[in-house]
């Protein structure tokens, strides 16, 4: 499993960052929220102190030989000889135009399950080339179907030797069904017991949002001092709804939209906030 750890400088004890979680956006599905995706990408770009981290399900990477292809359920600018030719290829091409301008602010990327099954059938590894397409020098994005992320914020001009705060991650796609509110959460919360010492927990693929706040308890240095903890266990909402071979299996309709952390390292303070539409 893999850690990616950032170092990220600030100036004012009052400072707060943004986190935008994305994922399950779906891009080559007529039903993907394209200009919800353009808006993040350019929100990412212009405001300070806000960053991106993906969850993964990118695109929709359903070629032409796989059962679950439906020609209806493709968008306009699909509709070409070179993108028919490269379905999985003209997905990752209009994905990175729309996020490539983001690179320097995104934080880490998960595999989703659309990205691990096209390389398991077709040998598309679409996964590294977003990765590669995202790519920073010196920084690493990768973390597979899950890993960890820590942000170490400092006060200092150099934050890299000034830590004064950490905030973990344990960061996945998700897996298995989530046709309820409670299977979702219950999944959300198997996550959370999996791992320690972490603040907030995120995964996606169930397009259904969850949030929950578990509250914990750890001793102090001093006898009889005992602190409080929060994680936070998040499923976040898809960018895309109502694609047909989920609708043949008889599953809901659901809002989507994308979550927000304010994260306050000062105080050490996250809020969770859920955009939602209606699909």
């Amino acid at each position: 499993m893999r850690h990616i750890v950032r170092h990220i400088r600030y100036v004012h004890r009052a400072e707060s960052f943004r986190c935008v979680l994305i994922g399950d956006t779906h891009l080559g599905n007529i039903h993907c929220d394209e200009r919800t995706l353009k808006m993040l990408a350019q929100r990412i770009v212009d405001e300070p102190n806000t960053y991106w981290l993906g969850l993964g399900d990118y695109a929709e990477f359903i070629n032409l030989r796989d059962p679950r292809f439906d020609p209806n359920e493709l968008p306009v600018w699909m509709f070409g000889a070179a993108e028919l030719s490269d379905i999985a290829k003209a997905e990752v091409t209009r994905f990175l135009d729309i996020m490539g301008p983001t690179r320097e602010k995104c934080l880490a990327l998960c595999s989703g399950n659309h990205e691990d099954s096209i390389l398991k059938h077709s040998e598309h590894d679409v996964y590294s080339m977003i990765v590669d397409g995202l790519a920073v020098q010196g920084q690493d994005h990768r973390l597979d179907h899950r890993g960890f992320l820590s942000l170490r914020f400092g006060l200092s001009s150099d934050a890299k030797h000034g830590g004064t705060e950490t905030i973990r991650f344990f960061l996945s796609h998700g897996s298995g069904g989530g046709a309820t509110p409670g299977a979702t959460a219950n999944r959300v919360d198997r996550l959370a017991t999996q791992v320690d010492g972490v603040d907030v927990v995120a995964s996606g693929h169930t397009h259904r949002h969850q949030y929950q706040a578990r509250a914990v308890w750890r001793p102090g240095f001093r006898r009889g001092l005992v602190h409080r903890d929060l994680v936070h266990c998040i499923s976040i909402p898809a960018l895309c709804s109502d694609m047909a071979y989920a609708e043949r299996r008889d599953m809901a309709t659901l809002a989507t939209g994308w979550t927000e952390l304010e994260i306050t390292p000062d105080s050490r303070t996250i809020k969770v906030s859920t955009n939602l539409s209606g699909g």
